[in-house]
């Protein structure tokens, strides 16, 4: 298989044939960049498919064993895959959650935003345990983005709030902290966690990008 790089993007083009079906990376069109650059044998892309009709996996992470876990936002599911076999096994969630994005901490325990229900939750995945928060700003808060700080603190955004805030959860303690997105936010759909503490934010709406810093 060869790889050959994208001038303009300095990334690479992605052109994947399997099965019969074509899969092509859309954002990189009309970049400059050859659309075959990668050719990959037929039954060499492994799928699998879910038990779940509809299960829509969105937010996904991988834990310190290397095993990839992810949200089935069209049901009230989370979700992990095998790395050898592929095989898929199910956690239910509350019958009306519904899991959008997702982050681990360095217990495995994965922490999820219930982008429906207006909650945070934590999958304790060897017992298959719940444990759900309601948000703050309430059912019609739409958590979403969410991210981990290496002290354990739980942070994600509530889109549905006007403006948008960004809640702190301390496991610990189990209490919640919040504040205002100073630009509004426009929906905070993704976050990021650095090693000393910081917490960067995708403000898509407002076309901007924040940065929360832990106090000194």
């Amino acid at each position: 298989m060869g790889i050959e790089p994208c001038p303009k993007l300095g990334g690479i083009r992605v052109n994947l044939k399997a099965n019969g079906a074509e899969f092509s990376e859309a954002a990189l069109k009309n970049s400059g960049c050859d659309q075959s650059s990668i050719t990959v044998p037929e039954d060499s892309l492994e799928r699998q498919d879910w038990r779940s009709a509809n299960a829509r996996p969105y937010g996904i992470a991988i834990n310190s064993k290397g095993i990839p876990f992810f949200c089935e936002f069209g049901t009230n599911k989370m979700a992990k895959i095998d790395p050898q076999t592929m095989a898929i096994t199910e956690y239910k969630l509350p019958e009306s959650a519904r899991p959008r994005r997702m982050a681990i901490n360095a217990r495995d325990n994965v922490y999820f935003t219930d982008f429906q229900g207006g909650n945070l939750g934590r999958l304790d995945p060897a017992s298959g345990a719940v444990r759900m928060w309601p948000s703050p700003g309430g059912s019609g808060s739409d958590p979403y983005g969410i991210a981990i700080t290496p002290d354990g603190l739980v942070w994600y955004s509530e889109s549905g709030v006007k403006p948008n805030s960004i809640i702190q959860f301390n496991p610990r303690t189990e209490q919640f902290a919040r504040a205002t997105i100073p630009s509004g936010g426009g929906t905070v759909r993704h976050m990021a966690a650095t090693a000393d503490g910081r917490v960067y934010i995708a403000c898509s709406g407002v076309n901007k990008v924040g940065v929360g810093e832990p106090a000194r």
